[in-house]
């Protein structure tokens, strides 16, 4: 690059710097004053959001207060008045726009059960946390929930309680639960959308995008910083390196939403909720940069001005003197050392002209006494060459010099002894025709021409007498004094002998190598052998090491306790149990080193299975080696042993039941008889006419009780034909509607319509589904709900029509649970306890099931089903 071109250069370099530099102070002049002035609209939008969501939800609030003030609402809800209730309920949600915010809409009593509105949700709240918080121990607290999906719409909700209080004593005797869209009931959050990517959300304190109408929720990224900012300091703005949206250093607005975070730490999931603003921060500063583009511009132009007038200075100032000098300097090149030049500019230009005068005559000087150094250079260089060719003839090396077509140079006298030709003999043949390989020379001359140096490369070379030696090279290229590659130089050392003792060595590694293969052979062999014998048996095996680490697990014990053995292999025993367990088998496995105790057996239970474990250590000698633990499967057994004391327990029972029915019913039948006629012809006036009717009705229930026994003890078949569940679930919630009325008793019935038909005893499943309504009804001595639901389920691919009987009563305590089917088991004064025996027997002879879940004073559920067709 010329001297013309570097000042240009040097000048456009300068100017550039400066305008930079001013371009960066006047950006972030503008900048700050700008982010100021974003910053607090941001805050002010932040401040009116929050304003407004709290209003929203403050005006929904307010308006059920109101409802939940209403006498008449309160009367309702203290006599459970579903219709009352659901009237006012309807007249709230007469608008289309309230039907569209609320997913939900309910009442429920001082017990936490929904009586009224809707009826998707179960009817027992009392365990749910918007009713634990709005009741608040019977003191009362308006409750709002944190963000979540709802179920069954799939749509985001929000929880609302207001509890309903005695006018008179102020105590909580219900609660209005609402379920709020929160999409709909928000939407206004798009209206504080501004610009091309400003926009509002909300925040909580645990770091999550509650509502946001750009990105789904679970799309925003937590910054831990940014949360801390913005809760800490409630409201305002700042200049934030992460904004939720991935935008770096961008300004964003906040603030608390004050009468939401007022509802107290039960409320919002616990958290506070904040209104959060943001935008892109391209769009934020896109103001700034356009102004620095029209900077940049208007200013580069100024520089580029500068430079043209700085150039045309130069050149008449500096240049052309220079051109002058550099003239002066071509003619000392060509030998004309008597040149001179003449400058007459006063300045450093002119003493360099002289400076160059004074040069010509001292390389002249110079130039005289240079002949005289190369001659005694090149007596030098004589010496040194002789010098060299001594190490080279008595070196015990191979030391071989070739040119650049690969034909010998020098071949020194180690070359000669190891290759046992004379150098007349081989100078300017090619050096290939040496080489064993003539592929190997091929290749080195193909890395050092690359120019790379190759060190202690294994080859071969042919002797004059026919055999071959071993060799290890190292080559590179040979260069003259000025630097230029005029062949190659190779240095070698003779190793046959070496490769001899090296090709021993391996043999004799061989060798050993096969002994190993054979013995580890040997050993697979036989740990095939173990492991085929292990598969082949019916009991679960697993080998522990003396390091508790499972080491082997037969086909058996992966049936048995549902793994795969390549899942445990290696990992340490404990990992297979509980820490009770675990430190129990410890204890064991630790008198077995001892010698404490030969081998120990027990059941254990493995998911639905039983188990009889039996551990037995694995001793050599008097070394302990780990255990072998032996798992039988009984469950079957366990299960047949039940039954089968059951099955003699109920043959006795039905021997004795029936004789004792028989004989007792021999002279009821009389006795009956007789009374029903007294009880005829006594007039009505007379006092032993009640005594008689007493006795005929007596007489009724011992025989109905007789009919039971008889019942249960005999092997009775169903008559089977295909009838629909709901029938006779009609009929029976028909024939009962009275004795729901006298026991204060609401029914809530949902019979599926699609039920499919089941082959049934009409008689015999009326029966059982009658034990199941009187035992809901004598459990409600209070009063309370009684629910009867009908649905279809698929079982292990089968279809099964269902009926739920479930009751608000008593419940049944957990220590009889276990003992309700039993026959002639029951905690009732009258009966005879064969209520519920009877039932399970009718569903099960029709291949059905039943079951039970209760909970001691909240409420018992019997689920009974049926196959279907």
């Amino acid at each position: 690059m010329g001297i013309k071109r570097k000042i240009l250069l040097a000048i456009l370099i300068a100017g550039f710097i400066a305008l930079i530099i001013g371009l960066t102070v006047t950006y972030y002049s503008v900048k700050d004053v700008l982010t100021e002035a974003i910053g607090s609209n941001f805050a002010e939008i932040a401040k009116k959001s929050s304003d407004r969501f709290d209003a929203a939800i403050k005006k929904e609030i307010i308006t059920f207060r109101f409802l939940a003030g209403d006498p008449s609402l309160i009367n309702a809800v203290v006599n459970n008045d579903r219709n009352k209730i659901e009237a006012d309920l309807i007249r709230y949600l007469k608008l289309p726009e309230e039907l569209e915010v609320h997913l939900g809409l309910f009442v429920v009593n001082a017990k936490g059960l929904i009586i009224a509105g809707s009826r998707r949700f179960k009817v027992d709240q009392s365990k749910e946390e918007r009713w634990r918080v709005t009741n608040s121990h019977g003191e009362g607290k308006v409750y709002a929930s944190d963000i979540y999906t709802d179920p069954l719409t799939g749509k985001r909700a929000m929880d609302l309680g207001i509890p309903i209080r005695d006018l008179s004593t102020g105590t909580v005797v219900g609660a209005i639960m609402t379920i709020v869209n929160v999409d709909e009931f928000f939407k206004f959050i798009a209206d504080m959308s501004f610009a091309r990517t400003g926009h509002g959300m909300i925040i909580n304190s645990g770091g999550r995008s509650l509502i946001c109408p750009v990105r789904p929720p679970e799309e925003h990224s937590v910054d831990q910083s940014l949360i801390a900012l913005v809760t800490g300091k409630g409201g305002g703005w700042s200049l934030v390196d992460e904004d939720l949206h991935g935008g770096k250093n961008s300004v964003v607005g906040f603030s608390e939403l004050i009468y939401l975070n007022s509802l107290g730490d039960d409320s919002l999931g616990g958290y506070k909720w904040y209104t959060y603003i943001r935008q892109d921060p391209a769009e934020t500063f896109a103001p700034v940069k356009r102004l620095m583009l029209m900077l940049f511009i208007v200013e580069s132009f100024l520089v580029l001005l500068i430079c043209a007038l700085g150039v045309y200075l130069i050149q008449r100032l500096v240049l052309i003197p220079v051109g002058s000098i550099h003239g002066g300097v071509e003619q000392i090149e060509q030998g004309h050392l008597d040149y001179r030049i003449n400058i007459h500019t006063g300045d450093e230009l002119e003493s360099l002209a002289n400076s160059f005068n004074k040069m010509s005559a001292s390389l002249k000087d110079l130039y005289n006494n240079l002949e005289i150094m190369i001659r005694e250079r090149t007596s030098e260089l004589e010496t040194t060459k002789n010098y060299l060719e001594s190490i080279l003839r008595h070196s015990s090396d191979m030391i071989i010099t070739t040119d650049m077509d690969g034909r010998i140079v020098t071949f020194n006298e180690g070359a000669e002894r190891m290759l046992g030709y004379k150098q007349s003999e081989v100078i300017g043949s090619l050096m290939s025709d040496y080489y064993y390989n003539k592929d190997d020379r091929q290749k080195l001359l193909m890395i050092v021409s690359a120019g790379k140096m190759v060190t202690n490369y294994e080859t071969k070379l042919v002797r004059k007498d026919g055999e071959n030696i071993d060799i290890s090279l190292s080559i590179s290229e040979l260069r003259n004094e000025n630097g230029e590659v005029i062949g190659t130089v190779g240095i070698s050392k003779d190793i046959t002998e070496w490769k001899l003792a090296q090709l021993k060595l391996k043999e004799y590694s061989l060798e050993l190598e096969t002994m190993v293969e054979k013995r580890t052979l040997e050993l697979w062999e036989s740990k095939t052998h173990l492991e085929a014998m292990l598969g082949g048996i019916a009991e679960g095996v697993v080998f522990v090491d003396n390091k508790n680490k499972i080491t082997l697990i037969n086909d058996a014990a992966e049936v048995i306790f549902g793994i795969r053995r390549d899942d445990w292999y290696g990992k340490d025993f404990k990992g297979a149990h509980s820490e009770k367990a675990h430190a129990k088998a410890t204890e064991i496995i630790s008198d077995m080193r001892e010698g404490k105790i030969k081998s120990y057996s027990s059941e254990i239970k493995a998911l639905d299975k039983t188990i009889l474990a039996h551990f037995s250590p694995i001793m050599h000698g008097t070394e302990y080696l780990g255990v072998i633990f032996i798992a039988t499967d009984i469950t079957e057994i366990k299960s047949l042993q039940t039954e089968l004391v059951q099955s003699e327990k109920l043959a006795l029972v039905g021997k004795m039941s029936s004789a004792i029915a028989h004989e007792l019913r021999n002279p009821l039948v009389p006795i009956g008889g007789f009374a029903n006629i007294i009880y005829k012809r006594l007039e009505e006036q007379s006092p032993l006419k009640k005594y008689a009717g007493i006795i005929v009705s007596e007489i009724d229930r011992l025989e109905k009780l007789l009919h039971n026994i008889l019942y249960f003890t005999k092997d009775a078949k169903p008559e089977l034909k295909p009838d629909n569940l709901n029938d006779i679930l009609n009929d029976l919630l028909f024939f009962y509607k009275g004795t729901f009325e006298e026991h204060n008793i609401m029914l809530s019935a949902r019979l599926s319509p699609d039920l499919p038909l089941v082959n049934l005893d009409h008689s015999l499943i009326k029966q059982a589904l009658i034990n199941l309504i009187i035992n809901a009804v004598q459990a409600m001595e209070s009063g309370g709900l009684l629910t009867v639901e009908s649905l279809t389920i698929k079982e292990n691919d089968t279809d099964y029509a269902v009926v739920v009987v479930n009751d608000t009563g008593s419940g049944i305590p957990e220590d009889i649970m276990n003992n309700i089917f039993d026959p002639f088991y029951t905690t009732k004064i009258r009966g005879l306890g064969l209520g519920l025996s009877l039932t399970r027997r009718i569903v099960e002879s029709h291949g059905g099931k039943i079951n039970v879940e209760s909970e001691d004073g909240v409420g018992t559920t019997f689920t009974m089903k049926l196959p279907a067709l």
